[in-house]
C-alpha cells in the first residue's frame, strides 16, 4: 500500500467544471436512474419516446411555462406529495402522515385507528409545523461556486470558500421574495456540477382526508415491502395560501386554497403491463457507486446493528402496544418508523447476498486495477484510490461499529435523550462567567414549549427497553468506546443497571414531566449536577461526538481522496451507460414499465393486485389480517362503479422505475401526464435497490389511482372531493 502525496495535491487544487451528466447520450437501460430535470433532453427523452412517452421535455420541466414540475411538492421534510385540483388538494402516502395524524389524534379522536374525512372546507384541520415545497427553478452555478477557491488554498481553505459562496447564493435567492435556495452538488468525487433549487415553502397545509391505518396499511409489518400488496397507502390535505395568493407563514381562517401552475388529472384508463409509467418526486439518498469495502461496512455494521437493536426494541414497543391503547397512540410513529428500516436492514442484506452485489463490486474494483495497469498516466493519476479507500474502511470499523451501537441502542431508543442534550446547553449558559439573563429565558421557553413532545410517550415502558440496552451496550462495547458515565454505574451501584435505572427514572428530571416542569420554573445548576439521567445521556452524546470525529478524521485523511479519485476514474472507465448522480432528496424523473418479476424458481408475480386479494388475506389469515368491516362488505358486492372493471377492483400496480426513500408518495403518471397511481413502497427480494439496482428484480409498488377513488368516494362518503379534480369520464 502506499499513498502518492502529488495525487493528493492535485486533486485538491484543481478546478473541475465538467460534469458526468453532460456528456454524449450513452446507451442505458430505460428502467434504471433517477433523472435530473434540466437534463432530460440529451439524456433520456429518446429513449422515454421509443418507450412510449408523448410529452415534451418542456412540459415536464420548464421555467416560465406551466410543466408537470409544478404539481410536484416536498411534503414535510421527507417525502413527496402531488397536486391534484385547482384548488390545491394534495395526495400522498398514509404512511407520510402517521406522526402527523398521531399528533393529531386523542383518545376521542383516534384519527390512525379511526381515520378522518372532512366533509367540506370548514371541517378541514389545520396540521401544525407542517410545510411543503414547490420547485420554482433550476439553475447552474458551478462557476460562480468553483470561483471562489484559489488554486495556493488547501484543502480545508477551499472547502470553506466552496461553503460559503453557496451560502451568499442562498442567501441572495432569500432577498429575491419569499423563496429558498438550495445549492447542492452533483458529484462523482469532485468532478461534478453545483446546481441551484429554488423553492416556495407553503405553511398553511390542512388535512383533508386519510383511511384508518387498517387500510391504509393494511397488512403492516407483514406486507410492509412485500408483494403481494393491498394498502391504500394514500392521504388527502390541501395547500392554502393568503388571500393575496402570497405563500403563509402560518395558519390564518382567511386563507385561501391555492391555486397551482399544474395540477395532475386522473385517470379511470389503469394501466396494463408492460405500458410506459413514469415517477417525478425526492428520492432520498442512494449510494449506487460504493466500493466492496464500503458495502462491506454497511452489511456487518450499520444493517446487523439496526436489525438486532430495533428487532429487540419493537419487542418491549408491541407488547405494550397492545396492553393500552393509550400507549399504541403514543407508540404508532415511533413503531412505524423503526420497524420500517428494521425490515429494510434484514431485507437489505439478504439481497445483497443473494443478488452477489460485494462479489460484483469485487469484479469492478478487478476491471478498475486492469484498466489502471494498462496506462502509466492511469497508474499515476488513480493508482491510490482502493488502497486509501481500503485502509480508511479498516481503520475506521472498530468505531463505526460502537458509534452505530450507542446512536441506535440508546439515543435512538430513548424518548428523553435529546432533552439531556438540550439541559447540557442550559448548563453551559447557567455556569457562564456572566450569564446571559435574556438568552436563557428564551432557551428555557424554548425547553418548556417542547415539554408535549419529549413527554409524549410512556416512561415505564422506556425503563424497559433501557434495562434491555443497556447491558447489550456494556457487554458489546470495548472498554476504551463505553461512556464514561458506566464507570459511575460501576462505583456507585456496584455495576447494576437495573439499580441505575430504577434509581434515574425515580430521580431525574429527564423522566417524569412535572419534575422538568419544577426544574424549568427556577433552573439550578446543583439540580443538574446531582442528576444522574442528565450525567449518563451527555456522557453517551459525548462518547458518540468523539467516536464519530475519529472517523470524520480518517474520511477526511483516506476515504475522500480515495473516493475522489475513484468516482473520477470510473467517469473515465465506464462508457457504456451514463454515471448518473446519486439521489440526494432533489427532485429527479425515473421512468419505466408496469412489469411483474420471478421471485424464485417457479414462482411468477403478476404486475397487479385486486380487491380479491384483501378479502382472501382476511379470511384465510385473520391472526394477521384485519381490515374495517365496512370495507370488506363494500368490496364483496362485487360492485365498483367507475372505479372496477369487470367485477373487479384494481388495489395495487409493479413497475420498473427506479425509486428510493423520499420517492414516497410521488405520483405516477402514464404516457399522457395523467395521474395512475401513487408510489409508496419498494419489493422484498431487490432490497440492496440503494446500493446497486437489480432489473431483473427491482419493482416500486405503487396503489392504482382508482383504489384510491374508490375509497374517498365509496367508502368515505367524501366524493365531493371528486368534483374538483379532473377526471375524463367521470366528471
Amino acid at each position: 500500500m502506499h499513498f502518492c502525496s502529488k495525487t493528493f495535491n492535485k486533486y485538491s487544487s484543481l478546478i473541475l467544471c465538467s460534469f458526468f451528466l453532460l456528456t454524449a447520450k450513452p446507451q442505458l437501460k430505460a428502467d434504471e436512474g433517477m433523472w435530473l430535470l434540466p437534463y432530460l433532453e440529451e439524456l433520456i427523452m429518446d429513449d422515454m419516446v421509443e418507450l412510449g412517452l408523448e410529452l415534451t421535455s418542456e412540459q415536464i420541466y420548464s421555467v416560465n411555462e406551466s410543466s408537470l414540475k409544478d404539481a410536484v411538492v416536498i411534503f414535510g421534510s421527507g417525502c413527496t406529495g402531488e397536486i391534484i385540483s385547482p384548488e390545491g388538494l394534495l395526495l400522498t402516502n398514509h404512511h407520510c402522515g402517521v406522526d402527523l395524524f398521531q399528533a393529531l389524534s386523542s383518545s376521542e379522536n383516534d384519527y390512525l385507528h379511526e381515520g378522518f374525512w372532512a366533509m367540506n372546507r370548514e371541517e378541514e384541520m389545520h396540521v401544525p409545523g407542517l410545510s411543503v415545497s414547490f420547485l420554482k427553478r433550476i439553475e447552474d452555478v458551478t462557476d460562480r461556486v468553483l470561483a471562489a477557491p484559489s488554486d495556493d488554498m488547501d484543502e480545508g481553505e477551499r472547502n470553506r470558500a466552496i461553503r460559503q459562496k453557496r451560502s451568499t447564493i442562498q442567501r441572495e435567492v432569500s432577498a429575491e421574495g419569499p423563496y429558498r435556495g438550495a445549492v447542492e452538488l452533483f458529484r462523482m468525487g469532485d468532478v461534478g456540477q453545483y446546481l441551484l433549487f429554488v423553492y416556495q415553502d407553503y405553511s398553511d397545509v390542512r388535512l383533508v382526508g386519510a383511511p384508518p391505518n387498517s387500510i391504509g396499511q393494511f397488512g403492516g409489518d407483514e406486507d410492509n415491502w412485500e408483494w403481494p400488496n393491498h394498502n391504500a397507502d394514500f392521504a388527502l390535505f390541501r395547500v392554502y395560501v393568503e388571500p393575496d395568493g402570497h405563500p403563509s407563514d402560518f395558519y390564518d381562517e382567511n386563507n385561501i386554497p391555492y391555486e397551482p401552475a399544474h395540477y395532475f388529472p386522473i385517470t379511470l384508463e389503469g394501466p396494463e403491463e408492460e405500458d410506459f409509467v413514469m415517477a417525478m418526486g425526492y428520492p432520498g439518498a442512494t449510494t449506487r457507486y460504493l466500493t466492496s469495502y464500503e458495502i462491506l461496512e454497511e452489511k456487518e455494521v450499520g444493517n446487523i446493528i439496526r436489525a438486532e437493536i430495533r428487532g429487540k426494541r419493537q419487542e418491549i414497543w408491541r407488547e405494550a402496544m397492545d396492553s393500552d391503547d393509550a400507549i399504541r397512540l403514543q407508540y404508532a410513529s415511533r413503531y412505524f418508523n423503526s420497524s420500517n428500516y428494521w425490515k429494510y436492514s434484514v431485507g437489505q442484506n439478504k439481497a445483497l447476498r443473494n443478488l452477489g452485489v460485494i462479489e460484483d463490486a469485487r469484479e469492478l474494483e478487478d476491471r478498475f486495477s486492469q484498466w489502471v495497469a494498462r496506462d502509466p498516466q492511469r497508474e499515476e493519476t488513480f493508482g491510490d484510490a482502493l488502497a486509501l479507500i481500503e485502509h480508511a474502511m479498516s481503520e475506521r470499523r472498530e468505531k463505526a461499529y460502537s458509534h452505530r451501537l450507542l446512536m441506535e441502542a440508546l439515543v435512538g431508543s430513548q424518548s428523553y435523550f435529546p432533552f439531556g442534550r438540550r439541559l447540557n446547553t442550559l448548563n453551559n449558559q447557567l455556569s457562564a462567567g456572566e450569564p446571559d439573563e435574556v438568552a436563557i429565558e428564551r432557551f428555557i421557553a424554548g425547553l418548556q414549549d417542547a415539554l408535549g413532545n419529549f413527554f409524549a410517550y410512556h416512561m415505564p415502558t422506556e425503563k424497559k427497553v433501557l434495562k434491555v440496552m443497556l447491558p447489550y451496550v456494556i457487554n458489546e462495547l470495548p472498554e476504551d468506546h463505553q461512556p464514561a458515565f458506566l464507570r459511575v454505574i460501576d462505583r456507585e451501584f456496584e455495576g447494576c443497571t437495573d439499580r441505575f435505572i430504577e434509581y434515574m427514572f425515580e430521580t431525574s428530571v429527564l423522566t417524569d414531566r412535572r419534575r422538568m416542569e419544577t426544574f424549568l420554573q427556577n433552573p439550578d445548576r446543583e439540580v443538574l449536577r446531582r442528576d444522574v439521567g442528565f450525567h449518563f445521556t451527555n456522557s453517551v452524546f459525548s462518547k458518540a461526538v468523539e467516536l464519530r470525529q475519529h472517523n470524520t478524521e480518517i474520511n477526511q485523511r483516506y476515504l475522500i481522496p480515495g473516493k475522489r479519485l475513484w468516482y473520477e476514474a470510473l467517469n473515465e472507465m465506464i462508457t457504456e451507460r451514463s454515471l448518473y448522480p446519486d439521489a440526494n432528496f432533489t427532485m429527479r424523473v425515473t421512468y419505466g414499465s408496469v412489469l411483474g418479476y420471478e421471485p424464485h424458481d417457479a414462482v411468477i408475480y403478476e404486475p397487479f393486485t385486486t380487491h380479491k386479494g384483501i378479502i382472501e388475506k382476511v379470511t384465510m389469515h385473520p391472526d394477521l389480517y384485519s381490515t374495517s368491516d365496512k370495507l370488506i362488505e363494500l368490496l364483496s358486492t362485487g360492485d365498483f362503479g367507475p372505479y372496477g372493471d369487470g367485477g373487479i377492483l384494481p388495489v395495487s400496480f409493479l413497475s420498473n422505475i427506479d425509486i428510493s426513500g423520499g420517492n414516497s408518495g410521488s405520483p405516477v403518471l402514464n404516457s399522457r401526464g395523467e395521474l395512475v397511481g401513487i408510489a409508496y413502497d419498494g419489493n422484498w427480494e431487490a432490497m440492496s435497490s440503494d446500493i446497486a439496482y437489480a432489473p431483473e428484480l427491482q419493482r416500486a409498488i405503487s396503489v392504482d389511482i382508482r383504489y384510491v377513488l374508490f375509497i374517498i368516494d365509496q367508502y368515505a362518503g367524501a366524493g365531493y372531493l371528486l368534483e374538483e379534480m379532473t377526471i375524463p369520464g367521470l366528471n
